[in-house]
């Protein structure tokens, strides 16, 4: 189903698979977009890779386990240099989760 995600500045229509990050556009793969949509429809969670894979297998069914950490630092990367800010922290020996400071009290 379409429709729009937002949290703490990121914007995501599902139907478009257009990203921004404070305003600012950002081009995710599809991929990079499904990994996105697990942590902000999650954004509590604290994701490991093979939680990432599981999450990700529903819209990309042909994502491999591999590259997850790549497809992670690729789309951080992508959002630091659209809104000059990390949305995406490391939890060592755990995974991934959305930048806590980003939630705000919501």
């Amino acid at each position: 189903g379409g429709g729009v995600l937002s949290l703490g500045g990121i914007v995501m229509d599902t139907a478009t698979y257009e990203v921004t990050a404070k305003g600012m556009p950002v081009r995710l793969t599809k991929t990079e977009f499904a990994v996105l949509r697990a942590f902000v429809e999650n954004p509590r969670k604290v994701f490991s890779k093979s939680a990432v894979l599981d999450y990700i297998e529903n819209y990309v069914p042909d994502g491999e386990e591999s590259s997850i950490s790549v497809h992670i630092s690729n789309l951080r990367k992508k959002l630091e240099e659209a809104s000059g800010e990390n949305y995406i922290e490391t939890v060592w020996g755990i995974g991934f989760r959305f930048a806590k400071e980003k939630l705000g009290n919501s």
